[in-house]
């Protein structure tokens, strides 16, 4: 019976041990995917509507064209906050794969 509850145990660490490395990596592309739209992604589709407005303002871009570009800035925004959700769900799957709330030491 010893045996059994050992191996049992075993069986249980592995498992979480799986559990937790999934977890920390979604959570670890979480975040590095939010940064990515942090520095990149939102600078870059707000020099792209900026373009837009002032070829606009020139004459020399259609308005569907910088209705286009507004599009485009929105839907990057959207995704940086879609990926600042992802943070928070992936945060709380770590937490129920460690067994921990509020773990220390990953504040954003």
């Amino acid at each position: 019976r010893i045996a059994a509850l050992k191996s049992e145990r075993e069986a249980v660490r592995a498992e979480t041990l799986v559990g937790v490395r999934a977890a920390w990596f979604a959570s670890d592309r979480a975040r590095r995917e939010e940064a990515l739209y942090a520095s990149k992604v939102l600078g870059l589709s707000k020099s792209a509507l900026e373009s837009s407005l002032q070829g606009y303002a020139a004459g020399s871009v259609g308005f569907s064209d910088l209705l286009e570009s507004y599009g485009g800035w929105l839907e990057a925004n959207l995704a940086h906050q879609r990926a600042r959700v992802e943070i928070g769900i992936t945060r709380s799957g770590l937490e129920a794969a460690v067994g921990v709330s509020n773990l220390e030491g990953t504040e954003k």
